[in-house]
Parts: structure tokens; sequence; C-alpha cells
């Protein structure tokens, strides 16, 4: 495969250590929904612009990984910023 691509790895502070004592599995919780949409994004109008862009996200808790297509890296990271800076949680 020649296509160029980009990698990454975004470490959030955002895991079960930082939890408060009375709401455990709060992270877990909010993990699962933060490729739910954004603020801006439906999830379907942000699945479609990550497809259409050549990106690939996952999530764990405390950290967003990304491949994506060299050429759109700057939509990509657009993108990535969004689901952290906006998530909906509808």
């Amino acid at each position: 495969d020649n296509v160029p691509k980009l990698y990454a790895n975004l470490l959030l502070k955002f895991d079960s250590w930082y939890e408060p004592l009375e709401t455990p599995g709060l992270c877990s919780i909010l993990n699962a929904m933060l490729l739910e949409g954004t603020k801006k994004r439906s999830k379907k109008n942000l699945v479609e612009e990550l497809e259409k862009h050549g990106v690939r996200v996952g999530s764990k808790i405390g950290s967003l990984s990304m491949s994506m297509l060299k050429e759109h890296a700057h939509k990509s990271f657009e993108l990535a910023t969004d689901i952290i800076a906006n998530p909906s949680f509808d």
C-alpha cells in the first residue's frame, strides 16, 4: 500500500483515575458516547465526514486514536478536535 498515511494517538486526561468516587463507571460511559456525534455534527454526519476523508477513529478510556490519509490531515484533526471539545452526549 503506497498511499501516504498518518497515525495519531491523542492522550486525554480522562480515565477512571480522575473519576469521582460517587460516579464509578462514568469515564466508560462517556468514552462509549464520544463517537455518537458532536454539537456541530450528528452521528450520521460525523461518520460521513470521517469516511469521506479516509479517517479511522477509535477510542478507549484516556485516548483517541486515528489513522488518516496524509492529504486530509488538517481535516482529520479538525474532526478530532470537534469530537473531543464538543461531544453532544445525546
